[in-house]
């Protein structure tokens, strides 16, 4: 998920304002979320193209002033190519409650050196939800 959030207003200040996204590429509509009156915008993960640049721009004018009060904020940042080809493996098919598993990874290939990873809990028996951090600083894949 991607968040740009809006910290120089207040609630009230924030309400007296227009606020405009725009990204360049285009991301679409539905994978965008924007609230609090539009000083907040997150996007779904898995909406950004592998291997792409982007530009955010957020332009903010007065609903009454807008000739003197328009401002834009730009930044911009490229996405990667997700890893692939490797093997995650474990130690053991089964286990008991506080049992040790060696988590076994290896073989991954990428075009963005270095490959560093995180380990989480899984919320469901499916492995698509994300609990806690396993690991607190990424592992190096040796």
């Amino acid at each position: 998920m991607f968040d740009l959030i809006n910290l120089n207003l207040n609630k009230t200040q924030m309400t007296e304002y227009n606020w405009k996204w725009e990204f360049t590429p285009a991301i679409a509509a539905d994978a965008q979320t924007i609230q609090q009156g539009g000083s907040y915008l997150s996007v779904k993960g898995g909406s950004w193209a592998k291997n792409t640049r982007y530009v955010v721009t957020a332009t903010v004018s007065h609903k009454k002033l807008p000739q003197f009060f328009t401002f834009s904020n730009t930044t911009s940042f490229k996405t990667q190519e997700p890893p692939y080809g490797g093997v995650v493996s474990t130690s053991s098919n089964s286990g008991y409650i506080n049992d040790t598993i060696t988590l076994y990874v290896y073989q991954w290939k990428t075009p963005n050196p270095p490959l560093n990873y995180l380990v989480f809990e899984t919320e469901n028996e499916e492995g698509t939800e994300r609990g806690n951090l396993l690991t607190p600083t990424p592992l190096n894949q040796n």
